[in-house]
């Protein structure tokens, strides 16, 4: 992939355009979008942005495709008795956009709101499936009894093509694969693969498998891949105590772990912006140890913001930004937040995702914190966030510096390229969970490249 498409989000828009994007009318920016792109004199930055919006005008009204009467109409199917004045109490919760002078809200506006909203959770009479997270409570107790725990489980990408899309075109297919740069993989295996395959090296920040076919031959790929994830455990007391009585010696050998770009900006989402910089003061205040300092991080973003789920990350222009002045957002966005927070105060910090494996078995992101005297720490904000929500507040501490072993991880980075590299845009130009295809014309979307994924064959010691 180009990054440099990425890159250009810091490009301003032509002024018309960018009162267009911000207004709705997509339609209108489609066409208006053209006359900026013949245009000579414009710099080339400036015209991948364009190019980059006119993906995102797409996207756009594919994801927003509610009324809000069919918003209040889905709710009412769980809650009885549900009404427009009570969704009206909630609506700052709600994530809506203007189209082309219409007001219409996300596809998972109901989902998320039975995420936000206590008063939905909680509903009398309500139908809406509820997790316990009863599961997960007794991992962490076994970790917290026993020190360590691994899981090993065998995952089976796939991904098919639509036969329109693949007939008279050579393939690109990249499916995740699983990283041992993360400290808790190993025992990373390919049982088997539908076609040969290209599997990137052990030091790619964004590991795949890649596949190239005939499209009028062949339309599936996959892959299935055993790995053992392995996790110990530690208090933050001990995490504490580690820096307090650690040597020069000890930490210029835990510091090789560092890369430089753990404490770097990385445009155009992890900035050290004002606005980042006041809300830094508020939550550190005077604190000098920066142990604790990460921990009133995390402590704050726990404590103030709440999960939700949001648009893809290639329709937010900062998400670090986003989250904290919306006070919502899903996995990815709290990571990215906590680990630009922890970069802005001289905290090593960087990304981590794959999938979870336990029972809800879904794509998922966290970060990884440098903690003195101990290392890399994984911390997930939005499990901390969901113990709150649980109403489980002693099980939110367990998320900073621990992290279940039911996490499978394909990405140590974010925002980087594949190996071997894309041609064109990604559809998550940010990140890989379910795998990216191509042809030599283009960039395929959801709606041509289907990915799915299988976990099977768990075991747990």
């Amino acid at each position: 992939m180009d990054e440099s498409y990425v890159r250009s989000i810091g490009a301003t828009l032509p002024e018309e355009l960018l009162r267009l994007k911000y207004a709705g009318y997509f339609d209108e920016f489609e066409k208006r979008a053209q006359y900026h792109l013949d245009r000579e004199d414009l710099p080339d930055l400036v015209k991948q942005h364009i190019e980059l919006e006119l993906y995102n005008c797409r996207t756009i009204k594919d994801q927003y495709p509610l009324t809000e009467a069919a918003v209040v109409k889905k709710i009412a199917s769980y809650c009885p008795g549900f009404t427009q004045e009570d969704f009206d109490r909630r609506a700052g919760d709600t994530d809506w956009i203007f189209i082309n002078g219409k007001k219409r809200y996300a596809d998972m506006t109901v989902d998320a709101l039975f995420i936000t909203s206590k008063e939905l959770r909680e509903w009398p009479g309500s139908t809406y499936p509820k997790s316990t997270g009863a599961f997960l409570l007794g991992v962490r107790n076994r970790m917290r009894a026993q020190g360590k725990l691994s899981v090993t489980s065998d995952v089976e990408f796939t991904g098919t093509i639509d036969p329109k899309a693949a007939a008279g075109h050579t393939l690109k297919v990249h499916l995740p694969f699983p990283s041992p740069l993360a400290k808790s993989m190993s025992g990373i295996e390919l049982l088997s693969s539908s076609e040969p395959c290209y599997i990137a090296p052990e030091t790619a920040l964004q590991r795949t498998a890649y596949f190239e076919a005939d499209g009028d031959k062949t339309r599936k790929f996959s892959i299935k891949v055993r790995a053992t994830m392995t996790q110990d455990y530690m208090s933050f007391e001990d995490m504490l105590k580690a820096g307090q009585e650690t040597t020069p010696a000890k930490e210029r050998r835990l510091r090789k772990q560092i890369r430089p770009s753990d404490l770097e900006e990385k445009i155009p989402h992890y900035v050290f912006s004002p606005a980042l910089r006041s809300l830094s003061e508020k939550i550190v205040g005077d604190e000098t140890n920066k142990t604790l300092i990460a921990k009133k991080i995390y402590d704050w973003m726990v404590k103030y913001y709440d999960y939700a789920y949001v648009r893809d990350y290639a329709l937010i222009d900062n998400i670090g930004e986003y989250f904290a002045i919306r006070g919502r957002g899903d996995c990815g966005i709290q990571a990215s937040l906590f680990i630009t927070l922890c970069r802005l105060n001289g905290i090593p910090a960087r990304w981590e995702s794959g999938i979870t494996t336990d029972e809800g078995g879904g794509m998922h992101d966290w970060a990884q914190v440098y903690l003195e005297g101990v290392g890399f720490r994984p911390v997930d904000c939005s499990y901390g966030n969901g113990m709150k929500r649980r109403n489980m507040p002693e099980e939110c501490d367990f998320y900073f510096g621990n992290m279940d072993p039911y996490r499978w991880v394909c990405n140590t980075d974010f925002q980087e390229p594949f190996d071997p590299p894309k041609s064109f845009y990604r559809v998550d130009p940010y990140d890989n969970q379910c795998g990216e295809a191509e042809t030599e014309c283009g960039m395929l979307t959801r709606k041509e490249f289907h990915p799915r994924r299988k976990i099977t064959n768990q075991i747990e010691k």
